[in-house]
């Protein structure tokens, strides 16, 4: 049921930027591809694990410049 309701969202939030929420709450994992040039998943070049650090948000420069340290990536 979950993961019927999870494609439903995504379908429907596809050019709003809100899967990444989804993405970070669910810990789903992301294979990263290369687009051959008839736009088709061609070669697999990376995977975003549920651990990988770079998930994380940046900390916005100002407060970084004030002091606190930056989210390591």
């Amino acid at each position: 049921m979950l993961q019927c309701m999870l494609a439903f969202h995504r379908v429907e939030t596809l050019h709003f930027g809100f899967r990444w929420f989804d993405i970070k709450r669910y810990g789903i994992e992301i294979p990263r591809r290369t687009l051959n040039a008839g736009g088709l998943p061609s070669v697999q070049t990376d995977f975003l694990a549920k651990d990988d650090k770079r998930r994380a948000f940046q900390i916005p420069l100002d407060v970084r410049d004030a002091g606190l340290e930056a989210n390591p990536r």
